[in-house]
C-alpha cells in the first residue's frame, strides 16, 4: 500500500502535469510548407502563403484588415519570441498587431489581451493591454525601429514573470543580440484563448505582399543559461571605444574596469552601461590608441541579468587619426549607369572610388550626387591603394568591397553628374559623362562600366575614360580592366568655344590646362580684336573667357590663336580656332548631298551635307531625322557648335574613322560624329530640320541605284546637281567605281559641271616608260556628257591588234583621268612604236561617246 506522503507527491506530479497539458504551447516555424495543421490557423488563409518555409501576406488589393490566429492559453509566467520582417515603410495605415493574447479568434472583433504593434505612426514596436475594447500602452518603444522603406528584419521576445513584470526585447536587424525596449508591470487579464497577427494595409502598393513571418515560438520562460558574447567593438575617438555584447548586462560586472584589459597596455578610466541599450558598454582609456595600430581586447567576468558570466572573450579594433581629405584625395575611377542588358555584372548602377592618398579615411556622412539628389554614405573606412563600391543597400551583397548609400542617386543613362563630397561638404571630385565617355558605341547601350584609364593623371579629361574591356562588363572594386599609367604627351585641343556677345568669347580644352599658361598666353584674333582683358576658371576641365575691346560683328570670321597654352602636364602648343556669329540655316541654304543608307558589315550610315548658300552657316542645333509613323521622328541634333563655310560639306556619321579607312577618296576633318536615325536599305527618308522648319528632305529609294549594280552595299547615293531638285531620281546616282563608290567630306564623283558633249584628251601624246621620272606613263583626262556613264578603254598596236584593256564596263565620275604604264595584256613592256587608244562611254538610255587618239611609245634604241 502506498503512504500518505507518497500519495500527496503523485497527486501533486498529476496536478502539474494535468496544468502542462491543459497549457497549450505554439512552436511554428512552417517547415510543413503550410498552415493547416501543427499548429491549426484560422482566419483569412486565402490572404497567406507559405514560400520557402517562410509565412508571407498575399493581398494585392489592399485597403482592409485581415489576420491569422491558433488556439493558445498561454498567458502567465510566459515567453513569446518571433522573426518577422515588413519590407515596406509603416504608417499610421500600414502596421502588424502581434496578439499574446486574445478572447476571439477574429483578431480584429478582439475584446480583451495583450498584443505588441510594429510600425503605426511613429515607426516603432511597442506593447499594449487591450481591455473592453479600448487599448492601452505599456511598453512604449523607441520610435523609427522600423523606418526602412524596403527592409526591416526584427527578431521580438516579450517575457511575462511570476510578479506580472512585462520585458519587450527587440532585436533590431537580427543581429542575434536582443535589447530591451522597457518593461511594465500589468496584471489585467490571466486568461487566453488564441494566439495571432493582425495585418492592417492601406491601398498603397508598398505593403502588398511585403509582410513576412517566421519563428513563432510561445511557451514557459525559457531560462536563460547562455553567458553573453562580444559581437564588435567600434572606435568613437582616439581614446573611446564602444563593446556590443549579445543581450543586456548585469551593470555591476559590465562597469568594472578590472573585467577589460587591452593591448598594447593602456589604462582605463571608465567603464558605462549605455542607458538605452543594455548591451552596449563605453570604455574612455587615458592614453590615445596609435594611429592605424591594431589593438586587442580581451573580456572576462561580465555577466548578463541571468548572471552568466562570459570569460577570455576578444576582439580586435584599429583606431586611423582622422585625415582631412584634400581635392582628389579620393577619386572616382569607375560607374555604371546602365546596367541592363547585363554582360555578366549584377544589374545594380554603382560608383567606385579609389584612395590615392597616404591616409586611411572614414567615409561615414560622405556624399555621392548627381545632378538631382544625393546619398549618404554609412561608416565604412579605405585605406590607402583601396577600392570601394558604392550602391544601394540592396545590392551591397552584389558587389565586391560594397559600401551601402541611403538614396542612391539614379544615374541617368545617357549623361549625368557623379559628385563626390565629404563630410562636411567639400566636394573631393566630381564628373559630368555622356555617351561618348564609352568611346565605343556597341557598348554604350547597356551592361559595360565607364573605367577611368590613368588614376594618376593630373589631367583626367573625357578621354581619360572608356568602356570596360572586362568581358563581364567591368571591373567593381579592383584595378580597371583599362588601366594604363603612360604619362602623357599628347597636347590640348580647343573643343568648344562660344560667343557671347557683344564682346565675349569663352573657350574649353580637351583636357585640365595649366592654368597659369591661360593667364600668360599670347591671344590675338584677326581681324581686328584686341583683348581687354582674360578670366581663367579653375572648375574642370578649366575655361577662359576672353573680353574684347571691340564689339563681335555678325558674319565676320575671326580667327583665334592662342600661343603658349599647355595642359597640366606642361604639354604645351599653339591653337587656333575660327569663330563667327552665324547665321541658322533656312530652306536653299544647306542641302543633303549625298547618303549611305547601306553600309558594309561592321561599318556605318553617313550623310553628307553642303553649304550652297552665300553665307557662313551655324548647324548648331540642327536635327536629322526621318519619316516614320505618318510624322517626322526620331531626331538626332548636332549638340556642338560648328560653322560650315560656303560652298563646304560636313560629314555626319556614327564613325567616321571607318569611312576614312573604307573610302579611299574622302575628305579630313569634316566630320562629326554623332548617332543618325534609323535609316531602311530599300527605302527610307532623311530630313534636315531646324527650329520644326524642314531645311531639305530626301526620300531615297534603291532603285536610284546605277542599274547594273549587283548590290548597293557600301555604295552612297551623290547629288548630281547641288541646284536641282532633292526628291528627283534622275539628280542622284551610285558613286563611280572609279572613287570607291563614295566620297564623304569631298566633291561628289557625280557633281554635274556644266553641260558638254563628252570629252577625253591625252596629257601627253608621247611617254617612255623607262622609270626615268619624265613622261614615265601615258595619260588621259575626261569629261562625260551626264552622271553614270560607263566606259571601256583599250590600246591598240599600229597594225589593229589589242594589247591592253584598261577597263571595261566601269561607272566613271562626272570627271576624271586614267593612265597606261606600258605594260601589256600578257605583263610584258610594249615596243616601241605608234599606238591607239580607242575611248567608248555610254549610258543605259542609248547616249553614248566614242572617240580614238593615237600617241607614241618612246624609248632609247
Amino acid at each position: 500500500m502506498l503512504n500518505t506522503l507518497t500519495m500527496r507527491i503523485i497527486c501533486t506530479l498529476l496536478c502539474f502535469l494535468s496544468i502542462a497539458l491543459i497549457r497549450a504551447q505554439v512552436s511554428e516555424n512552417f517547415s510543413d510548407g503550410d498552415f493547416s495543421a501543427n499548429p491549426i490557423w484560422t482566419g483569412d488563409d486565402s490572404l497567406f502563403v507559405v514560400e520557402s518555409e517562410v509565412l508571407r501576406s498575399q493581398d494585392n488589393f489592399g485597403g482592409r484588415s485581415y489576420w491569422m490566429s491558433t488556439p493558445s492559453n498561454t498567458i502567465t509566467e510566459a515567453q513569446w519570441e518571433w522573426f518577422m520582417n515588413l519590407k515596406f515603410a509603416t504608417s499610421g495605415s500600414n502596421y502588424v498587431d502581434v496578439f499574446l493574447s486574445a478572447d476571439q479568434a477574429d483578431l480584429s472583433q478582439a475584446q480583451n489581451g495583450y498584443f505588441v504593434r510594429i510600425g503605426d505612426t511613429p515607426d516603432e514596436v511597442s506593447l499594449y493591454v487591450l481591455e473592453n475594447g479600448s487599448s492601452t500602452i505599456l511598453v512604449d518603444g523607441p520610435d523609427k525601429q522600423v523606418e526602412s522603406s524596403s527592409n526591416n528584419p526584427l527578431r521580438i521576445k516579450v517575457t511575462r514573470d511570476i510578479n506580472d513584470l512585462w520585458t519587450l526585447s527587440v532585436d533590431d536587424g537580427n543581429t542575434g543580440s536582443y535589447q530591451i525596449s522597457g518593461t511594465a508591470t500589468n496584471a489585467t487579464h490571466n486568461s487566453s484563448s488564441f494566439f495571432g497577427l493582425l495585418v492592417v494595409q492601406s491601398t498603397a502598393a508598398s505593403p502588398k505582399s511585403n509582410h513576412f513571418f517566421d519563428d513563432f515560438e510561445v511557451g514557459a520562460i525559457v531560462v536563460d543559461t547562455q553567458a553573453p558574447s562580444l559581437i564588435s567593438a567600434t572606435v568613437v575617438s582616439d581614446t573611446q571605444v564602444d563593446l556590443l555584447f549579445s543581450e543586456s548586462l548585469d551593470q555591476t560586472t559590465a562597469e568594472n574596469i578590472a573585467n577589460y584589459q587591452l593591448t598594447p597596455a593602456n589604462t582605463l578610466l571608465s567603464a558605462t552601461l549605455d542607458g538605452g541599450n543594455l548591451g552596449l558598454v563605453h570604455l574612455v582609456y587615458g592614453s590615445a590608441f596609435g594611429d592605424g595600430i591594431e589593438q586587442s581586447i580581451t573580456c572576462n567576468n561580465i555577466a548578463d541579468l541571468s548572471g552568466n558570466s562570459l570569460s577570455n572573450e576578444s576582439t580586435t579594433f584599429t583606431y586611423f587619426a582622422p585625415a582631412v581629405p584634400q581635392f582628389q584625395d579620393l577619386i572616382i575611377t569607375e560607374f555604371l549607369c546602365d546596367p541592363s542588358p547585363s554582360q555578366g555584372l549584377p544589374e545594380f548602377d554603382f560608383v567606385e572610388i579609389y584612395n590615392k592618398s597616404n591616409s586611411t579615411l572614414n567615409l561615414k556622412n560622405w556624399k555621392i550626387a548627381d545632378g538631382v539628389g544625393a546619398g549618404t554614405i554609412s561608416e565604412a573606412f579605405i585605406a590607402p591603394g583601396e577600392y570601394k563600391v558604392l550602391c544601394t543597400a540592396a545590392a551591397v551583397d552584389s558587389f565586391p568591397n560594397a559600401v551601402a548609400v541611403s538614396s542612391f542617386p539614379n544615374f541617368n543613362n545617357t549623361g549625368d553628374q557623379i559628385i563626390l563630397k565629404d563630410s562636411l561638404g567639400n566636394r573631393i571630385d566630381s564628373l559630368e559623362y555622356d555617351q561618348s565617355w564609352y568611346q565605343d558605341d556597341s557598348k554604350s547601350g547597356g551592361g559595360y562600366t565607364i573605367e577611368l584609364i590613368n588614376p594618376f593623371s593630373s589631367c583626367s579629361g573625357d578621354g581619360n575614360w572608356k568602356a570596360s574591356t572586362n568581358p563581364q562588363g567591368g571591373t567593381p572594386g579592383a584595378q580597371n580592366a583599362v588601366f594604363n599609367t603612360d604619362p602623357d604627351s599628347e597636347s590640348p585641343e580647343i573643343v568648344g568655344l562660344e560667343i557671347l556677345p557683344p564682346n565675349f568669347v569663352s573657350v574649353t580644352f580637351s583636357e585640365k590646362m595649366d592654368s597659369l599658361s591661360l593667364i600668360n598666353a599670347s591671344i590675338l584674333v584677326t581681324p581686328g580684336l584686341t583683348v581687354k582683358n582674360r578670366f581663367v576658371s579653375e572648375s574642370y576641365p578649366v575655361s577662359v573667357l576672353i573680353e574684347f575691346n571691340e564689339t563681335i560683328q555678325d558674319a565676320v570670321l575671326y580667327t583665334l590663336t592662342l600661343d603658349g597654352v599647355a595642359d597640366c602636364s606642361q604639354n604645351s602648343t599653339k591653337l587656333q580656332r575660327e569663330f563667327v556669329i552665324a547665321p541658322s540655316p533656312k530652306p536653299g541654304d544647306l542641302i543633303i548631298n549625298e547618303i549611305l543608307y547601306d553600309p558594309v558589315t561592321g561599318g556605318a550610315d553617313y550623310v553628307e551635307l553642303k553649304n550652297i548658300s552665300n553665307s557662313i552657316l551655324s548647324l548648331k542645333d540642327l536635327a536629322i531625322g526621318n519619316y516614320d509613323d505618318d510624322s517626322i521622328s526620331n531626331l538626332k541634333s548636332i549638340n556642338q557648335e560648328y560653322i560650315l563655310k560656303t560652298g563646304a560639306l560636313i560629314v555626319i556619321t556614327p564613325d567616321s574613322a571607318f569611312q576614312q579607312q573604307y573610302y579611299p577618296y574622302h575628305g579630313t576633318g569634316n566630320y562629326i560624329e554623332m548617332s543618325l536615325p534609323s535609316m531602311n536599305n530599300d527605302s527610307g527618308s532623311v530630313y534636315l530640320i531646324y527650329q520644326q522648319q524642314v531645311i531639305d528632305h530626301v526620300s531615297y529609294d534603291d532603285d536610284w541605284q546605277f542599274a547594273l549594280l549587283s548590290s548597293s552595299d557600301g555604295k552612297s547615293l551623290e547629288r548630281i546637281d547641288p541646284n536641282g531638285p532633292s526628291n528627283q531620281s534622275d539628280n542622284w546616282h551610285t558613286a563611280a567605281e572609279t572613287v570607291g563608290f563614295g566620297t564623304p567630306g569631298l566633291p561628289n564623283s557625280q557633281l554635274k559641271y556644266g553641260e558638254n558633249d563628252g570629252q577625253i584628251n591625252l596629257v601627253n601624246d608621247i611617254f617612255s616608260p623607262d622609270n626615268d621620272g619624265i613622261d614615265d606613263v601615258l595619260l588621259a583626262t575626261y569629261s562625260m556628257l551626264k552622271a553614270g556613264m560607263v566606259a571601256n578603254a583599250r590600246i591598240f598596236d599600229d597594225r589593229g591588234r589589242p594589247v591592253k584593256q584598261l577597263f571595261q564596263a566601269e561607272l566613271l565620275a562626272s570627271e576624271g583621268q586614267f593612265s597606261w604604264d606600258g605594260v601589256t595584256d600578257q605583263g610584258q613592256k610594249a615596243s616601241i612604236g605608234t599606238y591607239v587608244l580607242l575611248f567608248e562611254a555610254f549610258d543605259l538610255n542609248g547616249n553614248q561617246f566614242a572617240k580614238k587618239l593615237s600617241f607614241v611609245l618612246a624609248g632609247k634604241l
